[in-house]
């Protein structure tokens, strides 16, 4: 392959910083603008956000609202990537979907190890099983993360990109997250 072929897998490659970034910090926003509008004082950052101080929710409800304002924003972001997609069939549009199933997928995997993500709170506090609402949450973005690559023909070696850049930027936004700025 010469250089020229490669440049638009480069350019693909490159588009997944900005997504990445519109990615994380718009779900960290919609927890912290939640939180907000309920009245309480919140922090965000790239990676995380929550309550300012060492105050606590007032109601389980109000925990939960600011629980799903993040993964709502999520799947709403990847309803309209993968509506975007559609119409256009950019491959260029393909990493801000794939990055919305990449992140809640992420944040799963890391609640067998760690604590609940958002979407097994709200299981629990639903009295649901954990694993319902975030196996169900990350299933329908898988979905839509499918139908998204077969639309743009993404293929391997697109989807192995996907993952590499995700994994990668995913790594630099936990490691390099300078702390909260709001």
């Amino acid at each position: 392959m010469t250089a020229r072929k490669n440049r638009p897998w480069v350019t693909y490659a490159l588009m997944f910083i900005p997504a990445a970034l519109v990615t994380w910090l718009s779900h960290e926003f919609a927890h912290w603008q939640m939180g907000e509008a309920l009245g309480y004082d919140m922090w965000i950052s790239l990676n995380g956000g929550g309550l300012a101080g060492e105050g606590s929710y007032d109601s389980p409800l109000d925990r939960s609202l600011v629980d799903a304002a993040g993964p709502l924003l999520t799947y709403i972001l990847a309803i309209g990537a993968l509506a975007l997609i559609r119409m256009t069939r950019s491959l260029l549009l393909y990493p801000l979907l794939f990055l919305q199933f990449y992140m809640r997928a992420v944040a799963l995997g890391i609640s067998v190890v760690s604590q609940p993500n958002d979407e097994a709170r709200i299981s629990l506090e639903l009295g649901l099983p954990l694993w319902l609402l975030p196996g169900i949450a990350v299933t329908l973005l898988l979905v839509l993360t499918v139908i998204g690559s077969r639309t743009v023909r993404a293929g391997w070696t697109g989807n192995i990109i996907a993952y590499v850049m995700a994994s990668l930027l995913s790594t630099a936004i936990v490691f390099l997250d300078p702390g909260p700025f709001l």
